[in-house]
């Protein structure tokens, strides 16, 4: 799929139904929030936040993300959302956007190697995709590397694999 082909999507085609995987995922964030991602990755405690974007049709597009707060729980091995600012500024994308923009996933930091999700990460993900009864996409930044990972509404976890990076942003699929 070409970046071309993924922004024609028309609004019509932008909820992608329940009981579907997106196939590919977009990830265009400003070089400013990447900035901060990879500082955030040098700190000695996990870092992390809630990704924001766009379902349109089989496809996810990731646009902006949170960053941590001071009320959230952050350890050597460990990061947990507890601060209500994510949600603060979830609301505010989403209203700025006519309701387009909504929470797609959520992302953290493995400062400590490996970005590969841990039991613990497994667990949570798909705990949280449970919840909300829909495919959501999960971001590790690590030091060298990203691990990217959809986990659709039947709780089913699939790795990304980069398929092309350019000036709209990192094209994630299917491995």
């Amino acid at each position: 799929m070409s970046e071309e082909s993924y922004f024609h999507t028309t609004d019509a085609q932008r909820v992608t139904p329940d009981n579907e995987m997106p196939r590919y995922v977009l990830i265009s964030l400003s070089d400013e929030i990447l900035t901060i991602a990879k500082h955030l990755v040098t700190e000695p405690l996990e870092a992390g936040g809630i990704l924001i974007g766009e379902r349109r049709g089989k496809h996810l597009r990731v646009v902006d993300l949170t960053l941590p707060g001071p009320n959230d729980l952050r350890k050597e091995h460990r990061f947990e959302r507890r601060c209500k600012s994510h949600q603060r500024h979830l609301e505010r994308r989403w209203r700025d956007s006519n309701e387009i923009l909504t929470w797609v996933g959520e992302w953290h930091t493995h400062p400590h190697g490996d970005p590969n999700p841990s039991t613990l990460d497994r667990e949570a993900s798909t705990k949280l995709t449970e919840g909300v009864g829909i495919s959501m996409f999960f971001l590790i930044f690590g030091t060298k590397r990203s691990s990217y990972t959809l986990v659709d509404a039947d709780q089913k976890p699939s790795r990304l694999k980069v398929l092309e990076k350019s000036e709209q942003g990192t094209l994630l699929g299917l491995n």
